[in-house]
């Protein structure tokens, strides 16, 4: 006998008893409607809160402020929000791959590229600055940060942000320039408190050389027939040799101070057209023979208030630059004109005030420098003539010089261009003064005066004893200022003048003239000194004239402020 299998259970009530309503059927389909119909909702909540999510998160990503963009396995741009385009310059936005390419620029192309195929390659993040160029033709610069993505079924291999840094790289560079100003400034200090140190006993040593060459060489030249005997002459050649020596000497001692804005600044208002016309004068027929020298004024009066020796040194410097710069048939041109540096582009890289300025130009047409070299220009011992043929000093004298002048220098060439120079010098509101210098030549030779002279260097102070002394004057000579304040005191002798050197130890020549002028009130001074700056103060200045003779100085050069001081108000400085 068969046994007839288990019936399974059924699902409707009743059934196992044989007692089926006929309301089953219709209660189990409103449960499986109930059920669908919350699964429906279920499924329906949870698309809303995608379609939500997605809305969040794009609204995000669309607002943020940097770039997001999205790459496929070949590269190209899958996404891109709104901040990305308006990085590129785009309206649109950055949609397609070539678009997004195109917007980098040439030199930066091929490397990010190259970078971003092989970060993809190896799936790793990559990081690199580059350029890109906007419809309009501005450039500007970006931080692309990339990463692989974690889901890549969605096509998205690769995600990244995009970061304009444009002012961020102009304040860096603005940065690094200022850095480099700083730099060139601390060579330059470095080099003005080096000049500084040295300066004061190196012009007593050439004052010494210069003068004792010259005593020898007067001498020399009152010897019986000396023009007839060969020796004699070989001697005064020599002689000759050395003076110039030391006078190269001394005037690279002004160079080293000028350029650490330490040298002594005698100003006067005076017409600048007047003093270039003059100097650019002399300076074409020097350089005709080279070069075609062109020389443009300005119409007008140019009053600027400055020291005519320190600024001849400048259009020297710069207009012998320029001929240097220039082949056979080359051209060089020096002109002036006003500028207003509230108007004139690029005004803020220049190191000095809005205003009103005299402009002094000086061009040529030469080969020209890079801009690595221009850079350098005004460095100390920076040259880029041959070895030997330049100390690498001349423009970085002018700038020591313009700089203390309250102006500003700037250099612009490009290779195979040409260089212009430009000088700023505030326009002065003065009255412009025609013509320099003391009226008519003084009388050198004394008629008895007694000079005191005030020297801590035995050998300057028997050299100006011995130059007064053979000229008709009585020097009294001592070593510091303590023991001429002792003879000022004593009533019974009589002194005509104070010559005092700056630069002394105990007592500086400037203390020593205010208490020599309680003394002797009366009592006119000569300051002598081969490094005086910053030794006279404002009130020093507001009770007259400084009579300063620069060291190393000759013999007519003593005399001559000896005997303008002992007649009244003369000269101001002797270089």
């Amino acid at each position: 006998m068969s046994t007839l299998p288990d019936r399974p259970a059924s699902p409707y009530p009743g059934e196992a008893t044989g007692q089926l309503s006929p309301e089953c059927p219709q209660d189990h389909l409103r449960a499986l409607s109930a059920g669908l119909a919350a699964k429906v909702t279920e499924l329906e909540q949870a698309e809303h809160a995608l379609r939500k999510s997605e809305a969040r998160f794009r609204s995000l990503a669309e607002s943020a402020p940097v770039g997001i963009f999205s790459l496929d396995s070949a590269g190209h741009l899958g996404y891109a929000n709104q901040r990305l385009g308006e990085i590129c310059g785009l309206d649109g936005g950055p949609r397609d791959g070539p678009s997004w390419t195109s917007a980098l620029h040439p030199d930066d192309r091929d490397r990010a590229l190259i970078d971003q195929r092989a970060a993809m390659l190896a799936r790793r993040p990559y990081q690199h600055r580059v350029r890109l160029i906007r419809p309009s033709g501005e450039v500007r610069w970006v931080d692309i940060l990339a990463g692989p993505a974690t889901d890549i079924e969605t096509g998205h291999h690769y995600v990244g942000t995009v970061v304009d840094v444009t002012e961020a790289v102009a304040a860096q560079a603005e940065r690094d320039e200022l850095q480099a100003r700083l730099r060139v400034s601390g060579r330059l200090e470095s080099v003005s408190q080096l000049a500084g140190g040295v300066a004061h006993d190196f012009n007593n040593l050439l004052a010494v050389i210069l003068n004792y060459t010259q005593f020898v060489s007067d001498a020399l030249d009152q010897w019986p027939g000396t023009g007839e005997d060969p020796q004699l002459v070989q001697m005064g050649q020599d002689l000759a040799a050395i003076g110039e020596a030391g006078r190269r000497a001394a005037e690279l001692t002004h160079q080293l101070l000028a350029i650490g804005r330490r040298e002594v600044i005698h100003a006067e208002t005076f017409d600048l057209n007047e003093l270039v016309a003059e100097t650019g004068t002399s300076l074409g027929r020097t350089i005709g023979g080279h070069a075609r020298f062109e020389l443009v004024l300005a119409d007008g009066v140019l009053p600027v208030t400055a020291d005519r020796c320190c600024l001849d040194q400048v259009l020297v410097n710069l207009v012998v630059n320029a001929r240097d710069a220039v082949g056979a048939g080359g051209s060089v041109q020096l002109a002036t004109d006003r500028v207003d540096l509230d108007m004139l582009a690029g005004a803020g890289q220049l190191a000095c005030p809005a205003g009103r300025y005299a402009r002094i130009t000086v061009t040529d047409d030469g080969a020209g420098m890079p801009a690595e070299v221009a850079a350098r220009a005004f460095e100390p011992f920076f040259t880029t003539t041959p070895r030997g043929n330049g100390t690498g000093l001349g423009l970085a004298t002018v700038h020591g010089i313009v700089r203390q002048l309250g102006g500003d220098v700037t250099i612009d060439s490009e290779p195979g261009r040409g260089t212009s120079v430009r000088v700023y010098l505030p326009v002065s509101q003065g009255a412009a003064q025609a013509g320099h210098g003391p009226e008519g030549e003084p009388a050198l030779a004394g008629h008895g005066e007694t000079i005191l002279v005030v020297e801590d260097d035995s050998q300057v102070r028997a050299v100006s004893t011995r130059i007064l002394a053979g000229h008709g004057y009585r020097p009294l000579a001592v070593g510091d200022g303590p023991a001429a304040l002792a003879l000022l005191a004593d009533s019974t002798v009589g002194v005509d003048l104070l010559l005092t050197d700056v630069v002394m130890p105990e007592m500086s020549g400037p203390h020593l003239a205010e208490q020599a002028s309680v003394l002797r009130p009366a009592l006119p001074v000569v300051f002598m000194s081969g490094y005086a700056f910053g030794a006279f103060g404002p009130e020093k200045e507001e009770k007259g004239p400084v009579i300063l003779l620069h060291k190393p100085f000759t013999p007519a050069d003593l005399l001559a402020y000896v005997a303008q001081a002992l007649a009244g108000p003369g000269p101001t400085a002797a270089r």
